[in-house]
């Protein structure tokens, strides 16, 4: 087992940390942050049996392995540089996911840099099985589905996977987890193929391997329930911020069929009838996927123009602002801002419910 240091203090990192089981291949040991995290970080985390530091450089001797984060902070990437560089230094193993390498890899100034950044275990899932026929249909896939998705990033996903895990697992069912963040696979989970990023490969074919892969996973694993959570959003946020034009919702949707749907959107003040009709519409009709609970997330976005991207505020539940939100015409709702657990646990066990009381299924 190998202790772990996370790096830096941001949302995932606390979602992570609050919601981590234990692994038989992770230990957290540590998290570390900025010298100006440290307050915040302090007062979330006290309650957490773990090290709270911003000496990067004494803890990073001490582990044996650095995770760094996704940069949801938008922090600048020089400033992961700068830590990756000391690792190697000492000959410290770090990780990185796909996505985070290629934005530090973009800040590289030279190829000394370059280099220093090729030293990161890349967390990926490499498997890429090649289609041995060519299908006119998809191979069947009986165990229940679960698909968390989302209007884009940093909406919740990773967190709400992680507690519907928990709430299977603590029912003595057996999931096999798939996770849009990469920090899933330190609880164990698997991520997305990399095939299912591919530039160069068909969307006929994503679907038939993609389908191939769970396949696999079902005959291998015998799972009780898969539960995915899907990358990026079910559509473009603006003509600035495409989703990849729900590129990804539409692959796991066509190779599967799916049984319970939860969708996590941005931060609303207010939610009705209406809007609810018009999402469960959106995803019945375009991915096929029925819509069961609805999680308003505490991020709330705002649009920078000049640079074609968001910026995220990561709210608390000390924020005054309204989050209770009644149910929409069956569809569970509940909001992450909401001090009551009571309204988030009974969502995330109508999903259970749902499974259980359709035999054909579960």
């Amino acid at each position: 087992m190998k202790k772990i240091m996370l790096f830096p203090y941001n949302k995932d990192a606390v979602t992570l940390l609050n919601n981590f089981r234990g692994s038989k291949d992770y230990e957290i040991a540590v998290i570390c942050s900025f010298k100006e995290d440290i307050i915040a970080m302090t007062k979330e985390l006290e309650s957490k049996r773990i090290l709270l530091s911003n000496d990067f450089e004494k803890y990073a001797k001490e582990v044996d392995a650095v995770v760094f984060c996704e940069n949801v902070s938008k922090i600048d990437p020089l400033a992961y540089l700068k830590k990756i560089e000391y690792l190697c230094l000492i000959n410290k193993e770090f990780f990185l996911s796909i996505s985070l390498y290629d934005e530090i890899k973009l800040e590289c100034m030279d190829n000394l840099q370059k280099d220093l950044l090729d030293r990161a275990v890349i967390i990926e899932n490499p498997y890429d099985k090649e289609l041995k026929e060519k299908r006119r249909t998809l191979y069947p896939v009986n165990t229940p589905v679960v698909c968390i998705m989302g209007f884009g990033e940093n909406c919740n996903k990773f967190q709400t996977h992680l507690e519907l895990y928990e709430k299977f697992f603590d029912k003595g069912y057996r999931c096999f987890n798939i996770f849009s963040n990469y920090l899933g696979k330190i609880t164990g989970g698997e991520l997305y193929p990399n095939f299912i990023f591919e530039k160069n490969m068909s969307l006929f074919t994503k679907i038939q391997k993609f389908n191939m892969y769970i396949y696999d996973i079902e005959t291998k694993e015998k799972p009780d329930v898969i539960i995915l959570s899907v990358p990026y959003g079910i559509m473009p946020a603006n003509m600035f911020i495409s989703n990849n034009f729900g590129e990804f919702a539409y692959i796991v949707s066509s190779a599967l069929q799916v049984d319970v749907g939860i969708l996590c959107i941005d931060f609303l003040s207010e939610l009705n009838e209406v809007y609810c009709d018009e999402l469960r519409k959106m995803l019945r009709y375009k991915f096929s996927v029925p819509l069961d609970v609805i999680c308003v997330s505490d991020v709330k976005k705002r649009f920078i123009r000049e640079e074609n991207s968001y910026i995220n505020y990561f709210l608390n539940r000390n924020s005054d602002i309204s989050c209770e939100f009644d149910n929409c015409d069956g569809i569970e709702v509940f909001s992450n801002l909401n001090e009551s657990c009571e309204i988030k646990n009974r969502c995330l066990n109508s999903v259970i419910s749902k499974l259980e009381e359709n035999i054909k299924v579960f």
